[in-house]
């Protein structure tokens, strides 16, 4: 997804949920960000930075300072083209498979469509890290705990906008975009690398898109024997809502009801298909 669904969307359920104006910026602040942090390298810290982080080797102690490994979340094109990048930002953040990269390496039999991005409550990855970021929160939400819910969340919208594609570079995402396309369009990303959904453009992020596309089943398939249409209205109705009910269930509120849902929902998506300014100050006002 774009920053119309990471950052915008994200705060509107924050807020509608009950959170303030100054948590609901937090959450999606750090959800949209995770698509924009590229930094890489190293920082010294003054404070060790934890166990956690140094018995993971992304920090270590240098005589009265620490170093700490930067991680980028970020899309960055040209690093994608690296399997670091690929194997620790776009399939953690972005791509997250039902399994651990490692499991699905050692897997027997092995297939590389188990890379492929599966969407919560489906993919208990996914649905453990949103609901660790919940309880948190639930705790406290402090600065950090609603980082985190950002993050999470990000990762969670991610499962279902990109999923049947991975965050490696093979079969499983060899692609191309069918129907009302032109196939300038179609052959411009086709010939991309089979990176993401590198081979459908950004089709799958656009909220207020519809598209249809064809997609190997294995490395031999040249028949492309996947095929799909999507309408991303229709489809992010799902995310959407089970995010809203988790942004509730850190206040401690049950699920929403159908007819609250739903009426939610028709504003959200009403302002995804908005392109007039009068139209988007009509919508906020309502």
């Amino acid at each position: 997804m774009n920053i119309i669904f990471h950052y915008y969307t994200i705060k509107t359920l924050a807020v509608k949920a009950g959170f303030s104006e100054t948590e609901a910026q937090r959450v999606a602040y750090f959800s949209g960000v995770v698509d924009d942090f590229v930094l890489s390298g190293r920082v010294l810290l003054k404070k060790d930075p934890g166990n956690f982080l140094t018995q993971r080797g992304y920090a270590a102690k240098t005589g009265d300072l620490y170093t700490l490994k930067v991680l980028p979340t970020g899309i960055d094109f040209a690093a994608s083209l690296t399997d670091i990048y690929r194997r620790y930002t776009l399939a953690p953040f972005h791509f997250v498979p039902s399994a651990t990269l490692r499991d699905t390496d050692t897997s027997t039999p092995y297939s590389r469509s188990s890379y492929r991005a599966v969407p919560a409550p489906q993919n208990a990855i996914v649905t453990n890290i949103i609901e660790k970021a919940v309880s948190d929160a639930k705790t406290s939400r402090g600065a950090v705990q609603l980082l985190r819910l950002g993050i999470a969340s990000h990762i969670v919208a991610d499962s279902y906008a990109h999923a049947g594609y991975s965050g490696l570079d093979g079969w499983e995402n060899d692609s191309y975009l069918t129907g009302d396309v032109s196939p300038a369009t179609c052959y411009f990303y086709r010939d991309m690398p089979h990176i993401g959904h590198a081979n459908i453009g950004h089709m799958p992020d656009y909220p207020s898109e519809k598209f249809s596309f064809v997609q190997k089943n294995g490395d031999r398939d040249t028949a492309y024997s996947l095929s799909a249409q999507r309408n991303n209205v229709t489809y992010f109705n799902t995310p959407s809502r089970l995010l809203y009910d988790y942004f509730r269930a850190v206040l401690n509120l049950p699920p929403a009801s159908d007819a609250d849902w739903q009426s939610l929902y028709s504003y959200i998506s009403t302002a995804w298909q908005t392109e007039n300014p009068d139209d988007i100050s009509a919508v906020q006002q309502k």
